[in-house]
């Protein structure tokens, strides 16, 4: 995202000249071992905005709309993979957008352009067939990525659940005790700010 945003915005906006000075300032207060030290971070320190900008790709509108996967994006979702924090208990990927142009988590994906991803899925034979491609069996034991409690229950116990990579017809009312008690607190959290 950032690569993106230096490389849109004019060389003079301000917050690129606020990055650039904190940056030169934070590499001066830094007391080297040895000049090769120095040389060697030297060559190592980020692009300016004008190289990021020589490496974008040329037929890329460099205008700030442009720039990241904007919501309900128009480029294509073109392929999968499992993702390295992935487990056969729970798989996790990451979907290609614009034929390599980048990676989202498929969470990102469904929160963006969740048709998109929808029919992405859909066209591979759904997503329970590519887990089964990725190696992964689905047992009772398989844990599936929550993208949104919805509901509830007036007792507490369960809460409706939408699932990333799935459509609505597949919410389903799940235990509290199955849920990361992280998810619930930010869903009340949620619900108490709307309320006030």
């Amino acid at each position: 995202m950032l690569r993106n945003v230096l490389v849109t915005w004019p060389e003079e906006a301000p917050i690129v000249k606020w990055l650039s000075d904190a940056v030169a300032k934070s590499f001066r207060k830094v007391k080297w071992n040895t000049e090769t030290e120095k040389g060697l971070l030297t060559k190592l320190r980020p692009p300016s905005p004008l190289e990021l900008s020589a490496l974008a790709p040329k037929t890329q509108d460099p205008s700030p709309a442009a720039s990241g996967p904007p919501r309900g994006a128009a480029q294509p979702l073109t392929n999968w993979r499992l993702r390295e924090d992935s487990s056969s208990e729970m798989p996790l990927f990451d979907i290609e957008v614009g034929g390599g142009l980048y990676w989202v988590k498929e969470e990102d994906a469904h929160r963006n352009c969740k048709r998109q991803l929808l029919k992405f899925w859909n066209d591979r034979g759904g997503r329970d067939e590519v887990i089964k491609k990725a190696g992964c069996a689905i047992t009772k034991n398989t844990k599936f990525p929550i993208h949104d409690l919805l509901k509830e229950s007036s007792d507490g116990s369960k809460f409706r659940v939408e699932w990333v990579g799935y459509e609505d017809k597949s919410r389903s009312w799940e235990p509290a005790s199955e849920i990361d008690e992280k998810v619930i607190h930010a869903f009340r959290q949620r619900r108490l700010r709307r309320r006030v």
